[in-house]
């Protein structure tokens, strides 16, 4: 018996065998370590392949020509750990397009720190104790400065509250620049007239644009020089003008006169509902702006049928107001920009001296002025929006200040400004690009959720799926073959 067991271990067959099945365990080893070498490699190199229609997940040329031009050490932190985020196809997504910026830049870098395990080692990145940092937080660094991201943040939701729109993209080149400026101007909402600074949609359009946000109560304090942007958005009570009050010292109407006059930027939103402000309206009409009574309708060219929801149409020609937007206008089919509740904002003179007036937004010949019972005081064509700008040479070089007023306080809410079915927040980027600094991301668009389909067809899609599936048993067989070809041959 033992010979026969003797025999048979060292039998032609048994070697065969033996060598049959340490092949087999050696190429199914050889196929999980090379799955996982190429699974490292992709996740640390981003080697995936974006094959949507619109190509939702992949960096877009305009983003990528921002970063390049950064040389700054930026960290993206992620307060998770990578398994965790890929197990959710939200973080997932954000953290893919972190993954693909810094797999093309060198100075871009991933970090994860568990903020459960060591909470402390997100205390400096909360600027407030307010602050919460969750394992959801995404926070950009470079150097002493920080911003710290929800995660909701990177994302637009529709009116039924659903993820409709991925707006990573903007939102982490936003804080790239935002970190990495060397200096970031001032957007100051004024504060101290009833003004609405409940939804925070314009604010946050401000602050991802790289200004530094804040408010000011111009009664307290005066306009810092680095401040751009002073934005008076929806006031009930009048700012103060030159009285005995303010003997010995700046009124705020001056303080705002003084801003323009050293190359400031303006933006006022009023609505029907504000009430008479004789010093701010009066200041007003010296850029060549005066707001209207009346509410305006437009039942032809509305989104609601009570035709306050206003459609707009852009303003033509060559005008100040009307290159603002040429961008969106170039558009063969641009999108709908949406004034609701408006007043009509009348235009004083075209040009008197340095300053001239031109509209951004009209409504339709259709429109009409009504009072709050509807009672029809007026019709025709209406401004909704306008610019008015002085120009004034200073050391041979251009200069200007600029005022952009507007009829309606919705214009810029959430309800507009974060749908990009419309066009308000590309208006709002165009005036911060034309108005204010260059340096901002105004060509990263959203993402919608809904276009994520392969831009493939079905055979393609075969083709692809075979090759993926084939290709390493094909290779696995050529190679077995080789070798037992040259062993019967030895």
């Amino acid at each position: 018996m033992n010979n026969k067991i003797t025999a048979f271990f060292k039998s032609r067959s048994f070697k065969r065998g033996s060598m049959s099945m340490a092949l087999t365990v050696a190429v199914i080893a050889a196929v999980i370590i090379l799955n996982i070498i190429i699974t490292a490699l992709a996740h640390k190199y981003y080697l995936y392949i974006d094959m949507t229609k619109d190509s939702v997940f992949k960096l877009t040329d305009e983003a990528l020509a921002i970063v390049e031009g950064i040389d700054d050490e930026v960290n993206i932190i992620f307060c998770d750990d990578s398994d965790s985020l890929q197990s959710n196809l939200y973080q997932k997504t954000v953290y893919n397009t972190a993954l693909e910026l810094s797999s093309k830049f060198d100075n871009i870098n991933i970090k994860h720190v568990d903020v459960y395990k060591n909470p402390s080692s997100v205390s400096k990145y909360k600027t407030t104790q307010g602050t919460k940092i969750t394992d959801q937080s995404i926070i950009v660094e470079s150097g002493s400065e920080s911003i710290v991201y929800t995660l909701n943040a990177f994302f637009t939701y529709n009116e039924s509250g659903y993820v409709w729109a991925y707006n990573g993209e903007y939102k982490l080149i936003s804080g790239i620049l935002r970190v990495t400026a060397d200096e970031n101007p001032k957007a100051l909402f004024t504060t101290g007239h009833g003004e609405s600074l409940v939804d925070e949609a314009l604010w946050a359009l401000f602050a991802d644009a790289g200004y530094e946000v804040n408010i000011i109560n111009l009664i307290e304090n005066d306009i810092p020089e680095d401040t751009r942007f002073v934005i008076i958005n929806d006031p009930i009570y009048d700012f103060q003008g030159i009285s005995a009050d303010t003997e010995g010292k700046k009124s705020e109407i001056e303080k705002i006169d003084d801003f323009l006059d050293d190359f400031g930027c303006l933006a006022v939103f009023t609505d029907p509902e504000t009430p008479e402000l004789p010093e701010l309206y009066s200041f007003l009409k010296e850029w060549g702006i005066a707001f209207g009574e009346h509410t305006l309708r437009d039942y032809n060219h509305s989104l609601t049928t009570d035709g306050l929801s206003l459609v707009a149409e852009y303003a033509k020609g060559e005008t100040e107001g009307a290159t603002l937007i040429r961008d969106i206008t170039k558009i063969a089919e641009p999108p709908k920009a949406i004034v609701k509740n408006a007043r009509p904002v009348d235009i004083l003179f075209d040009t008197s001296g340095s300053r001239s007036v031109s509209p951004i937004l009209t409504t339709s010949s259709k429109a009409m002025l009504g009072d709050k019972n509807e009672n029809l005081v007026d019709g025709g064509r209406f401004n909704l929006m306008t610019l008015s700008s002085e120009m004034r040479y200073i050391d041979n070089q251009d200069k200007y200040s600029f005022v952009l007023a507007c009829g309606s306080t919705n214009f810029a809410t959430n309800e507009y400004i974060g749908q990009k079915a419309y066009s308000n927040s590309d208006i709002l980027h165009a005036a911060m690009k034309q108005m204010g600094q260059e340096r901002i991301p105004v060509n990263l668009d959203l993402k919608p959720f809904d276009n994520t389909s392969l831009d493939i067809t079905a055979s393609e899609a075969t083709n692809w799926s075979l090759a993926i599936i084939l290709i390493l048993p094909i290779t696995a067989i050529i190679f077995c073959t080789v070798i037992l070809i040259r062993r019967r041959h030895a």
